[in-house]
């Protein structure tokens, strides 16, 4: 927020809050939620514009037709998810272990975490320092 910078509140669309990028490079501005999965499209939120449907390539099927969700909450970047076969996992920039992500029990995702998702890696990156 910059209004502890200005001290002027600035009413108006939020800002991006970041951006994922997969591991095959492709990326996804993170300025309203995502529905992550092998086909997210069914989803109801993906189908009415709610949410930005993000497919995954998937020749393993390790990864659920929705798998998992991103949503913006406040000014927070909140990672769940959504009763997947396989699970979803975070990792910490520098860590070695990946952490379950318990389903309906959203994580906040912060600069430089990396989301295990199947056998597809998506990073999350933001100017925000958190």
């Amino acid at each position: 927020s910059m209004v502890q910078q200005t001290h002027n509140l600035v009413e108006g669309p939020r800002p991006p809050l970041g951006v994922l990028v997969l591991d095959d490079g492709s990326t996804y501005v993170v300025d309203r939620n995502l529905v992550i999965g092998r086909e997210p499209e069914i989803d109801d939120d993906a189908r009415t514009g709610v949410a930005r449907a993000v497919a995954l390539p998937d020749p393993e099927r390790a990864i659920s037709r929705v798998h998992a969700r991103v949503t913006l909450d406040e000014w927070e970047v909140r990672l769940s998810d959504e009763g997947s076969a396989n699970g979803t996992f975070v990792a910490a920039r520098d860590a070695t272990q990946w952490t379950p992500v318990p389903a309906g029990q959203p994580v906040t995702l912060t600069p430089g975490m990396h989301v295990l998702v199947g056998q597809r890696v998506l990073s999350f990156d933001s100017h925000r320092r958190g």
